[in-house]
């Protein structure tokens, strides 16, 4: 009997426990926050009387707030709508603020018919703003009353009604300040977990362009990697947009105007960067894949202001066929032989496969196959480990990477042949030190200068000073068209024909000819302009010019007969001039670097002032036309002619053969 009684008391104990746990008390043991899932009075339309808390709304529809309205009944509307809920607050409440998660659509916020927070801006001053984690806090005059009406006035613009969600979305919650801040904040979280690989992407892009812009800063002939690096710098402001929208009230047209933007000039520079990179004309897969993407731009810009389903598609498929465009210009490219088309193929043709299954799966018949919806599926969501990842950014990530591998293979082979060019400069610059003389025979009667001042590493004039037995003097001064090793072979071969001809002539006119003979088909379609002088012991001068500039006799340029350069024609002639030295004569040779001597302003120093400064000494006339602007070798050959008395012995200081060094 006792244990039956024992037994009773502690069945009753449990329900009393029980039934004590089951009991809410909002004003002793209340919640901080509380979602506020409605339902909420809607009315479609607009009147500023609606926010008065006295107004009666009893007539109104009752309307969920996690749903959009196109879903309860009003599919189709665009334009003003309003929401209230009425709410019963605890005496000490303390500070309070409403929380609204998401809302495709412009929004004034009313507490007890007092506006407290704005969002975009409504008519009569429309002004479309998604709005994201807003925070409206609400004034404790309002709060200390007890009862608070909530209206909340959107609006989202007409022409998108079947576009887009419309109205409230989430339900927006109420409480406490500082809870509502804290969720605030850890819904920021959420959202930016959600949207890491646009933070990855900002960041990787960000980096990649610096890097490639900076390259391009260092090798400014190479312009692929300028293209490069203006196209990560376009994906970068794109993952902006995107963070910006994910994050931040925006202004809906300006973001859709900018994504569109960003989005076409991306594909643009993707266009030019390959083109640049794989050195392919702008053929038609270049202008109809540049054409496609501005034509779809266009599109998308008019479906902006005017939404229709055409419109919409018009950018993808736009795209789709600039993808196609791109990878036959790969392809192409790699059909002609280059390395680095074949491993650019892969990646181009992943967008390829993946952009036309996707405009399959657009098409009606398709769309609701199971493969089609695994597909879209696998294009929207992507996976969420270690973080959410979506397929075409993981597609432009190994695109990415294998175009940085290609060019750094590209920047590893141009190293390569710069170290093989450097090598070819030192031997070219070795041949031109040999050529170049820096010592002049010792010919009675005269005073010699010369000054040779190259462009750059290697440079194209040369000179010669050569005496002969009879005490005569031979000079030359030429110009050979081009620079580097090539110039410096076929200086060479002009200094050493040159040298053998003075073992058998004197006449310039015959030593010219000879020569040009020799450059015929050797000289790849170049040409040397060259003066040959032979200035005998009495001061006579003969002397033949092949297409150079004239010498000048003191301040003055003489007229001596000029003939077509070497190497233009086998049957040209070289006719011979003569003139006369008196006592005290200079001359002067010079090749174009000194008239065509130019400055900052782009003016030349002129064949006039070539001429006022002939007077000056060798070195003087080259430090001139170096310090007006130096744009071409500059070589300076100077005589003077001071008659001495000269023995039947005086020849015995020649060897016999030709002196020159």
């Amino acid at each position: 009997m006792r244990l039956r009684e024992l037994t009773l008391s502690l069945g009753l104990l449990v329900l009393s426990c029980s039934a004590f746990g089951q009991r809410v008390d909002l004003k002793d043991d209340r919640v901080a926050m509380t979602e506020l899932a409605g339902p909420w009075r809607f009315h479609t339309g607009d009147d500023p009387g609606w926010a008065n808390p006295d107004f009666d709304d009893s007539g109104w529809s009752l309307l969920r707030t996690d749903k959009d309205w196109s879903q309860q009944g009003y599919a189709g509307y665009g334009g003003a709508a309003w929401y209230r809920i009425e709410i019963e607050l605890p005496p000490n409440a303390g500070t309070q603020a409403l929380y609204i998660p998401l809302l495709w659509a412009s929004c004034q916020v009313f507490a007890n018919g007092q506006l407290i927070g704005q969002n975009g801006g409504l008519p009569p001053d429309p002004k479309w703003v998604m709005t994201r984690r807003r925070e409206f806090a609400i004034p404790a005059s309002l709060i200390a009353s007890g009862r608070l009406l909530l209206a909340i006035r959107v609006w989202s613009p007409p022409l998108y009604a079947d576009a887009i969600p419309s109205g409230l979305l989430v339900n927006p919650r109420i409480g406490d300040a500082q809870a509502i801040a804290r969720w605030r904040e850890l819904e920021g979280r959420e959202v930016y977990w959600a949207n890491s690989a646009s933070v990855i992407e900002l960041f990787a892009n960000s980096i990649g362009a610096l890097a490639s812009l900076g390259m391009f800063l260092l090798r400014r002939k190479e312009r692929e990697y300028l293209w490069f690096g203006l196209f990560l710098m376009d994906w970068s402001a794109y993952h902006v947009l995107l963070l910006t929208w994910a994050f931040q009230p925006v202004a809906v047209y300006t973001y859709l105007l900018l994504r569109s933007l960003a989005i076409v000039l991306g594909y643009l520079l993707s266009l030019e960067f390959f083109a640049t990179l794989l050195r392919q004309p702008r053929s038609w897969p270049y202008v109809v894949g540049a054409a496609s993407v501005i034509l779809a731009a266009c599109g998308y810009v008019f479906n902006v202001f005017q939404p229709t389903q055409t419109g919409e598609s018009a950018l993808s498929y736009g795209l789709a066929i600039s993808n196609v465009c791109l990878a036959a210009l790969i392809f192409r490219a790699w059909r002609q032989g280059s390395r680095d088309a074949a491993i650019l193929l892969f990646p181009e043709a992943w967008v390829v496969a993946e952009t036309l299954v996707q405009r399959i799966t657009a098409i009606p018949h398709f769309a609701h196959q199971p493969w089609a919806r695994a597909f879209v599926h696998y294009i929207n969501y992507g996976f969420n480990s270690p973080f959410p990842y979506y397929i075409p950014s993981l597609r432009g990530d190994v695109t990415n990477l294998v175009v940085l591998f290609v060019l750094i293979l590209r920047y590893a082979r141009s190293r390569r042949d710069e170290e093989r060019l450097q090598s070819e400069l030192e031997a070219a610059r070795t041949v031109q030190n040999v050529l170049i003389p820096n010592e002049f025979p010792v010919i009675p009667g005269f005073q010699l200068e010369a000054v040779y001042k190259p462009a750059s590493q290697v440079g194209g004039d040369f000179f010669q000073v050569i005496g002969v037995p009879n005490g005569s003097a031979l000079v030359v001064v030429g110009d050979v068209s081009g620079k580097g090793m090539p110039a410096a072979m076929t200086v060479s071969l002009l200094v050493g024909t040159f040298r053998t001809l003075a073992h058998y002539s004197r006449s310039p006119g015959e030593i010219l000819r000879a020569m040009n003979l020799r450059m015929l088909g050797r000289t790849n379609d170049g040409f040397t302009t060259r003066i040959v002088l032979c200035i005998d012991p009495d001061g006579t001068v003969t002397g033949a010019n092949a297409g150079h500039l004239q010498p000048y006799l003191g301040d003055r340029e003489l007229e001596l007969s000029s003939d077509l350069p070497l190497g233009l024609h086998r049957e040209s002639k070289y006719t011979e001039s003569k003139f006369r030295l008196k006592p005290g004569d200079q001359l002067t040779l010079v090749t174009d670097g000194v008239p065509e001597a130019r400055n900052a302003a782009g003016e030349l120093l002129g064949f006039e002032k070539t001429a006022a400064i002939s007077t000056k000494s060798a070195e003087d006339i080259a430090e001139v036309a170096k310090e007006f602007g130096q744009v071409d070798d500059v070589t300076v050959v100077k005589l003077t002619w001071q008659p001495i008395l000269i023995s039947p012995s005086a020849a015995l200081m020649f060897s016999g053969k030709p002196t020159s060094i």
